[in-house]
């Protein structure tokens, strides 16, 4: 997950065709999808973000790293569109239930998990947001289809961990 992606040389889109343009750009919208997923799976792991983690947690009920994802890109997020399009897919059903955690009626996996273990639990999280996008292309189409990827100067590591840390959103 957060091996980096090469960002594709820049193009001056002078002499070329159609085809050569759409391609630059699908190529484009891979690296930004990839770029976007691992800034957060990087800064959701970084022990400064624990503070703003544990933040959102609520205590005595359920939570999800589905729940806890949605609330710290609703409180943080770099983009609302493309943060939208990652809750979308984070939100994703899957065969196996997601743990719950923190659950009062004794449902959950555990009491109250840690700050390193809810970094854990969310990088795991990115992780199949990443594999729902790069295994299925509705879902990359999905994710893109807005064009919320297409631009450039999405936020990178730095800023989002810095948001984390101090509690400040960044970005649009």
């Amino acid at each position: 997950m957060a091996t980096a992606c090469p960002q594709p040389a820049p193009s001056t889109f002078t002499n070329i065709t159609t085809d050569q343009a759409q391609g630059w750009y699908g190529v484009w919208n891979v690296y930004s999808v990839h770029h976007f997923l691992t800034v957060w799976a990087t800064a959701l792991n970084t022990t400064s973000s624990e503070k703003a983690i544990l933040g959102v947690i609520n205590l005595g009920v359920a939570n999800t790293a589905t729940t806890v994802l949605t609330s710290l890109v609703s409180k943080y997020g770099l983009n609302p569109n493309a943060d939208a399009a990652m809750v979308k897919l984070a939100q994703v059903k899957t065969v196996k239930p997601e743990p719950q955690y923190g659950n009062r009626h004794g449902n959950g996996q555990s009491s109250n998990p840690t700050g390193a273990q809810w970094r854990a639990i969310l990088y795991a999280k990115m992780q199949s947001v990443s594999d729902l996008v790069a295994g299925n292309f509705t879902n990359f189409i999905g994710m893109v289809g807005e064009g919320d990827f297409s631009v450039r100067g999405l936020a990178g590591v730095d800023a989002l961990v810095d948001s984390l840390k101090n509690g400040t959103k960044v970005g649009v």
